[in-house]
């Protein structure tokens, strides 16, 4: 027998294709996971349990939606909602309403033109300011204008000049670039492309001036129909049997009549999905709906490479492939893929430290379009729609992913079409006298209410504590402990500034959408019994000031096999026992380490601690006697159930291998 002892520190090469389950020559191999389900993967090497969805609206009349980003200006940004018929506008993380109406544009009222469902998937767009281009080869090109949050008109385009204006020539794809409108690929010329006039996209009559509109087909050895256009440092054209760029064969030159260049930069077809840019790169799927592809430039080869980014992971985009994609600029840098199955394979990239990192996000139910937009406070905003089996029937939710960064520990939010009770009182004072007297204007508390405090800066010592309300006036209250004792605070440190109240309840109404499910709660940041959702409320065991209820999921590590080596060789094919495991964590609560048909909790609440109310999160390593036997395999699981939050730094695993 051999005692050896190895750390897992690095998980920034995500899920691996099973076609590495034999590869421990390679340092990949030590880098990824077996599997990688609900995390996310950070660029430091770490995993983060991923954050869960916030319901805002069904889907209208829950048919087949797709989710498309419309950016007005840095604080102004849209979801916009594309459904048969309707386009249903979303800001602010609610849908915009018009009186009191949920507000859709009648696409069909507007302009006679309705897109089918079929066809949704296959629009084509590209937004400048408060407008927006749409192109699908069986619709006339369409403007959609912003002039309000509920105003809204889609018209024809059209340009001076005449072009696309028979049945069987409107164009595929639409981009912007050097101040041009590029259209390209109609029925009659699926090669053909067509820009506007140099700063103005309006005007498409052509001529040899530097500014002039201009067409041109793409030359290739066979009939090769343009499946996208996207700007970048030059134009990439993205065709079904090669990538092209265009530009005017000169850094500093802008393109011109008279300068078009055009070079093929791979030989990888595409598929009708538009790509993505990332930093410096461009993200497209190969046309088997499979491959996803970076275009990059190589500066050693002075050439533009289309590296595979799913070569290690090729079976993350599934056996139908992908279907929707979109971009996650901030806090992390990550590509969101929806597969056909309903699954979200995410990458995180990082190129200066070489991280490639695949994971995939699971929920109950089937997820079928992403769209990303920036956020209030920085980051973005991911949305999904997703269909959903809820009290006997499929229903199209559109939802958002909650920040994956959080200030308090009582806004971690880890359930899936959920939502959240917190009605925060604003405090502007607490006296030091007894009792204490806390100042909130038209606070609406009643004398018996109890409440939580948060953040109040200064008098600290009120912070994360349960108090009840007594002789509360309009503006004020004084604060008695549960047992109606006065809180005497002539000793606390001096109220500084902030603060906030919440009166603490146990009932959630407004889950509708979740009747007759088991919903999970947390509460404060304690996990709760699930309940199950009756006339859209549930009741939770133990009252709070802040709730969060929806659909539970799990997040599931499985390591690769266990290899450190072995004083014969390989450790592969022997024996081995996993006899102890120290897991390393950040600002953790709640976790299972085991075998594949084994797990046991780690332990983070000390015996003293109450099991309805939070416990800080935990920064450091747990120590955890390993369950089961000897394996050839040895494979770890660290899972996570409840609705807490779980970052794991590293695993040390003490092993024994047996003799062969």
């Amino acid at each position: 027998m051999a005692r050896m002892n190895t750390i897992m520190n690095t998980w920034t090469r995500g899920e691996l294709s099973p076609y590495l389950d034999g590869r421990t020559d390679v340092q990949q191999y030590y880098n990824g996971a077996k599997t990688v389900e609900n995390f996310f993967i950070l660029p430091h090497g770490g995993l983060k349990r991923r954050s869960g969805t916030y319901y805002v609206n069904t889907a209208k009349d829950s048919a087949v939606t797709r989710l498309i980003p419309f950016q007005f200006s840095t604080t102004q940004s849209y979801i916009l909602s594309f459904c048969e018929g309707y386009i249903g506008v979303f800001k602010d993380r609610g849908h915009v309403q018009s009186g009191a109406a949920d507000y859709y544009l009648d696409t069909n009222a507007e302009n006679s033109i309705t897109y089918l469902e079929a066809d949704l998937f296959d629009l084509q767009f590209v937004q400048d300011a408060d407008t927006m281009w749409i192109v699908h080869p069986s619709y006339k090109p369409q403007k959609l204008t912003r002039t309000d949050h509920d105003v809204w008109t889609l018209d024809d385009y059209a340009p001076t000049a005449d072009v696309f204006t028979s049945a069987d020539n409107y164009p595929s794809c639409v981009a912007i670039y050097e101040q041009r409108l590029v259209f390209a690929n109609t029925n009659d010329e699926p090669q053909g492309i067509w820009t506007t006039k140099s700063g103005d996209y309006e005007d498409m009559t052509t001529g040899s001036d530097d500014d002039s509109a201009m067409t041109y087909v793409l030359g290739s050895r066979r009939v090769n129909a343009i499946r996208w256009l996207a700007d970048s440092d030059v134009l990439y054209i993205g065709t079904l049997g090669s990538v092209f760029k265009m530009w005017s064969g000169s850094n500093d030159d802008p393109l011109t009549p008279s300068n078009v260049s055009v070079k093929r930069v791979s030989s990888y077809g595409a598929a009708k999905i538009m790509p993505k840019e990332l930093g410096d790169f461009i993200y497209y799927v190969e046309r088997n709906n499979k491959i996803i592809r970076e275009l990059s430039y190589n500066l050693e080869y002075d050439k533009t490479i289309p590296s595979e980014i799913t070569i290690l992971s090729d079976h993350i985009t599934s056996d139908n492939g992908i279907v929707d994609m979109d971009y996650q600029q901030s806090p992390y840098s990550m590509l969101w893929c929806v597969r056909d199955d309903g699954e979200i394979a995410t990458l995180t990239r990082q190129v200066e430290q070489q991280v490639v990192g695949w994971s995939r996000i699971v929920t109950d139910g089937e997820f079928e379009s992403v769209a990303v937009i920036p956020g209030d406070g920085g980051d973005d905003e991911v949305w999904v729609v997703v269909r959903r089996y809820i009290n006997g029937s499929y229903v199209r939710y559109i939802e958002y992913f909650k920040p994956i960064i959080y200030e308090d520990q009582e806004d971690g939010y880890f359930v899936d079409c959920g939502l959240t009770l917190d009605s925060p009182i604003t405090i502007s004072g607490i006296t030091n006298a007894n009792p204490a007297v806390v100042t909130a204007t038209d606070h609406g508390l009643s004398d018996g209410d109890t409440i939580t405090i948060r953040n109040v800066v200064g008098m600290t010592e009120v912070n994360g504590s349960k108090f009840k309300v007594a002789n509360k006036t309009t503006h004020t209250f004084e604060l008695t402990d549960t047992d109606d004792d006065d809180i005497d605070s002539t000793e606390y440190e001096t109220y500084l500034s902030g603060g906030e109240a919440r009166e603490c309840v146990t009932a959630v109404s407004g889950l509708d959408h979740l009747e007759g499910e088991d919903v999970a709660l947390c509460v404060d940041g304690a996990a709760l019994a699930e309940e199950t959702v009756s006339s859209g409320a549930v009741t939770a065991d133990s009252s709070g000031g802040e709730i969060h209820a929806g659909l539970p999921y799990t997040s599931i590590l499985q390591t690769m096999r266990l290899e450190a080596g072995h004083e014969s060789g390989t450790a592969q094919g022997k024996l081995k026992k996993i006899s102890k495991a120290i897991a390393r964590f950040y600002e953790t609560v709640g976790c299972n380490i085991g075998t594949t048909t084994s797990q046991d909790a780690v332990t983070f609440r000390s015996t003293g601690d109450s099991t309805d109310e939070a416990i800080d999160l935990y920064t450091g390593d747990k120590e955890i006697q390993f369950p089961g036997s000897f394996d050839e395999d040895a494979y770890v699981y660290v899972t996570q159930d409840q609705p807490l939050p779980m970052n794991l730094l590293a695993l040390i695993l003490f092993f024994t291998t047996s003799e062969p």
